[in-house]
Order: C-alpha cells, then sequence, then structure tokens
C-alpha cells in the first residue's frame, strides 16, 4: 500500500494535482485541517481522478469506514463495486455512473454543509456530506496503471468540470453541480443518450455485445401510461426506469431493474410508476430550484453475436378523455346525494318524538361498550399491531453477521447493547424499536435509504418471511420445521419479559386481553393450513 500525506496549500484555494502510478491498493490521507483556505460550514471539496485507459480501469472511492480490509474487499473489482453501489449500504461511495461506464474521468464532490434533509437528492450527483476534517481516498487497479488525481476547494456558485465540458451548465444552488442538458448524463455530462422525439417509429442498429441509452421525456402533466413497442429481428435485453429512481443510470447486468428479454412485444410502464417518476423531479427540482425535465431512460443491450436492428414506438394513454365523464360523474352523485340527504330528513323529522329515547339508550351504551374496548386494546395495539416486528439485538446479530459492521442507531446515534429492543427493517436497517416508532409516527421511509415502510411492503414480504421462519425447503415441498417454531416461540417469551420489565402495566394489559403463546401448535396449524390452502 502506497500511503502519500497531501499537504500543498495555495493562498487563495485550496489546489492540488499530482501523477500515480499504482497496481493494486493505493491510500491517499488528506487533512483539510492544514488550510486556512478552507472554511467549515461553507467548502466543497472535488476529489478527479483522469486516466489514460491502457491496460486497466483504476477505481476512486471515498469510505466512510476505516478497516482496510473491508474496503479492500469492497473496491477489488468492478463487480465488488455494483454490488456495494446497489447494496444502499454506503459505506464506501463513488461516481457510479461514470464507473458503470467505464468512463475516462471519475469525480466525487464532498461537502460540510448541513443540509441532511436533502442528503439523498444530493447524492444523486455524486454529492456525498462530508463525515471528518481528515479523511483518505482510496484507489484500485488490478494491473499497472497511470492516473491523475486532482483535489480542489470549489468555489461557490461555480462547477469544477469548467462549463460541464460545454453540454450543460452549473447549478445556482449550494453545493453547485452539473446539471447536463437533454440528452446528457453523469457528473461532468460525459454520458450520451439517444432522445426519442415521440415522431412515430424509429429505428435503432445495435452492435453485437453494445448498449445503447435512450431518453424519453415525460413532459405531459395528462400522461396516464405508457407502452414501448418493440420489434427487432433478435431478442434483446431492455431495462426501462425513471431516471433518478437510483442513483445511477440502469445497466445491463443490474439486479434492481425490471428486465424484459424480447424481440417483438410491448414494455408498460403503468400510471403508478408514471406518477411516482413525476413526484420524484417535483421534489428535486423543489429542493435545487430547477426546471429539469422528467425522463425515462430505456437500455438496449444485444447480447448476441450479430448486430441487431430494432424498430420501436412509443404510445402515451392521457387522462383528458375521460375529464368529460368524471365531471358528468361527479354532478350525478352530487345529485343524487342532495336527493337522498332531503329524504333522510323527512323521515327522521317524522320519526324523532317516537325514538329519542331509544337512540339516547343506544347511544350511551355504543359510548360506554367503545370506552372499554379502547381502554383494553391500546397497549394489545401499540405492541402486536405493528407489522415489523420487535427483535432482540443480539439474535439479530446472529442471524444477519453483516449488521455488525454498524454498531450504532442511525437515528439516535446511541450504540446497540446485546438486550436492546430493535427493529430490523426490509431493507435490513437496524434501529432502536422507540427511535423507528418515533421516526414512524411522521414518515413511513427508512431513515437511511428511504425505503418503504408501509403494509403494503410487508405484505409482500409476509408469505417469504413465513417460509424461512417456520419450514424448510424439500425439493418442491415445504415441510414444517418444528426446532425453528420452538426457537420463535422462546425468542418472543424471551422479548415479552424485556418489554415486562421496561413497562409492567403496558403488558399486564396485554396478557388480560390476548392469550400467551404458551406452546408452539398454535403456530403449526396456522402455517399447515397456510399450506393446504
Amino acid at each position: 500500500m502506497i500511503l502519500l500525506t497531501i499537504l500543498i496549500g495555495f493562498s487563495y484555494a485550496l489546489v492540488m494535482k499530482s501523477t500515480h502510478t499504482t497496481r493494486g491498493f493505493n491510500a491517499i490521507e488528506i487533512d483539510l485541517n492544514n488550510y486556512d483556505e478552507f472554511t467549515l460550514g461553507q467548502s466543497t471539496i472535488v476529489i478527479s481522478l483522469t486516466y489514460n485507459p491502457i491496460t486497466s480501469y483504476p477505481i476512486l472511492s471515498y469510505c466512510s469506514i476505516t478497516n482496510l480490509n473491508i474496503i479492500k474487499t469492497i473496491i477489488s473489482s468492478i463487480s465488488q463495486v455494483k454490488t456495494q453501489i446497489e447494496s444502499n449500504k454506503k459505506q464506501c461511495i463513488f461516481d457510479n455512473n461514470a464507473i458503470l461506464n467505464y468512463q475516462s474521468k471519475q469525480q466525487i464532490m464532498l461537502y460540510d454543509y448541513n443540509q441532511e434533509e436533502s442528503e439523498w437528492i444530493y447524492n444523486k450527483f455524486s454529492i456525498f456530506g462530508m463525515k471528518e476534517r481528515k479523511f483518505s481516498i482510496y484507489i484500485f487497479s488490478s494491473e499497472e496503471t497511470e492516473y491523475e488525481i486532482t483535489i480542489a476547494n470549489q468555489e461557490p456558485l461555480t462547477c469544477f468540470s469548467k462549463s460541464c465540458n460545454n453540454i450543460g451548465f452549473c447549478s445556482k444552488s449550494q453545493p453547485s453541480f452539473c446539471i447536463c442538458n437533454e440528452n446528457q448524463f453523469g457528473t461532468n455530462c460525459q454520458i450520451s443518450s439517444r432522445s426519442y422525439k415521440g415522431n412515430g417509429q424509429e429505428t435503432i442498429s445495435l452492435e453485437s455485445q453494445k448498449e445503447t441509452l435512450i431518453s424519453i421525456p415525460l413532459n405531459q402533466s395528462s400522461i396516464n401510461s405508457l407502452d414501448i413497442n418493440i420489434n427487432a429481428n433478435q431478442k434483446i435485453d431492455c431495462f426501462l426506469a425513471c431516471q433518478f429512481e437510483k442513483d445511477y443510470l440502469p445497466f445491463y447486468d443490474s439486479q434492481f431493474y425490471d428486465l424484459n428479454k424480447l424481440d417483438i412485444g410491448k414494455i408498460t410502464y403503468s400510471s403508478e410508476k408514471i406518477k411516482e417518476c413525476l413526484n420524484l423531479f417535483y421534489e428535486i427540482n423543489k429542493e435545487l430550484s430547477q426546471q429539469m425535465t422528467p425522463k425515462l431512460l430505456l437500455l438496449f443491450y444485444n447480447k448476441q453475436a450479430t448486430n441487431v436492428l430494432i424498430n420501436m414506438s412509443v404510445d402515451i394513454s392521457n387522462n383528458d378523455q375521460g375529464d368529460d365523464k368524471i365531471i358528468y360523474y361527479i354532478l350525478a352523485g352530487a345529485f343524487s346525494s342532495l336527493i337522498l340527504a332531503f329524504v333522510l330528513i323527512g323521515c327522521a323529522l317524522i320519526c324523532r318524538r317516537r325514538i329519542n329515547k331509544f337512540e339516547q339508550y343506544s347511544t350511551d351504551r355504543r359510548n360506554s361498550t367503545e370506552k372499554s374496548q379502547k381502554e383494553g386494546k391500546f397497549h394489545e395495539r401499540q405492541f402486536s399491531g405493528d407489522f415489523i416486528p420487535v427483535e432482540l439485538y443480539e439474535q439479530v446479530i446472529q442471524e444477519y453477521p453483516g449488521l455488525n459492521v454498524i454498531t450504532e442507531c442511525q437515528i439516535c446515534l446511541v450504540e446497540f447493547e446485546n438486550q436492546d429492543l430493535v427493529k430490523l427493517t426490509y431493507c435490513l436497517h437496524l434501529f432502536h424499536q422507540s427511535c423507528l416508532d418515533e421516526w414512524r409516527k411522521k414518515l413511513q421511509i427508512c431513515p437511511v435509504c428511504r425505503g418503504d415502510l408501509t403494509k403494503q411492503k410487508y405484505k409482500e414480504r409476509q408469505k417469504d418471511q413465513e417460509i424461512y421462519q417456520f419450514g424448510v425447503i424439500a425439493g418442491d415441498d415445504i415441510q414444517i420445521d418444528n426446532k425453528k417454531i420452538e426457537e420463535i416461540i422462546k425468542r418472543e417469551q424471551r422479548i415479552k419479559q424485556l418489554q415486562f420489565a421496561q413497562s409492567t402495566s403496558v403488558i399486564n394489559t396485554m396478557k388480560e386481553n390476548s392469550p400467551s403463546p404458551s406452546s408452539g401448535e398454535p403456530l403449526r396449524l396456522k402455517f399447515q393450513q397456510k399450506q393446504q390452502k
């Protein structure tokens, strides 16, 4: 490992350029405390790597962890980098689109502004919050490669890449970054695409083992759904996604974009996905004070040994045709409701004297019943109604050893202890139970990756979780594993004991309203009934 300490500064700005030749792993330490020009809370550091592609592709990264063995594993190859990018763990960060497209220039920007709420937006432009003033950057190359590293303190409201390579413009937000023109993407607008103009059918010639990126603008707010019609002489791989759905452009071996393999057929982008894409762009434009046009990105990848000729067209379904019918239904419904209201009022006036005493009696009885139910069921709902289960920290670490890298709750920043009650989200992020419960009173998204924490997401994963908890797969059949059921019962009893210690009154109320799972038979019968259905 080559360890370099950068201690070079100039009068007006922090700028350093150095040429390196590396084979393997290289760490470069940066201590911003040595620079008077770096103003805390007002500065942006740009780290840029440029290389001449000869033998190997160097990988530039900035890591929030310090364990060199883990860092070497993460950046040891392009395939490992792709896995890290898609994992949402953010242990190491990269110029995602530059690396995934093997661009000759990689750029990472670090800023120390207090903008935690909007940090996820800046991450999509390879801009990340600076955790410490003293840190390291890491470069890996499988073969001996020469490259140039530039580190500079970016001036306010300017972009480091000199007018964004003349194919974009610099944003007026702080920190500033490149906003690319219609067909360009990436941190320096270095990735090109082909724009679909909406003029009927277009023809694309795709060479063997090559890919083509096509951008489809969503510049009509009335779009209901969108169909992409494909007619090719051979089967090709097609990936379709909203531009900022992930922190990188879709690439042909991604595990997180829907893959369509077809020669003749269509790809549908539903109204729900279009709405999500438009809302995403609305949030980004609002935060950055921009007017970027929402786009869908369509990636064609040709795995065949010969060239492929593709004819494509886009059919858009608008909401305009149904507006008149919707207005008619609204007026008809309102008129019918008005007539019904008059009828009900008349009946009520006629019968009011006869049923007054009975109505009062029924009201009193109903209020008494509802009050009793609320008082008796409140604590039960508080603990058992949630669809994200409460776990013991030590038990979670045993089941998911990889989680022991993060030792503290990402909400309160307090380190976990073995007996802590925690909740593990579906995106494999771990928090104290009380911290996540308070967070979800305001937002139903993960505090780390903004993943979905709603009940719908829970239902999607419920079936697989039951198989994992209660059964084992033997061939094509699912068999009940009695040992797993016994382990689950013991864990639930242990969690209830801890909850009892924390809030005796809550647990007593729960026990009065719900039986304790003293044996594994109800769980076993419930699972068998599901399997028989």
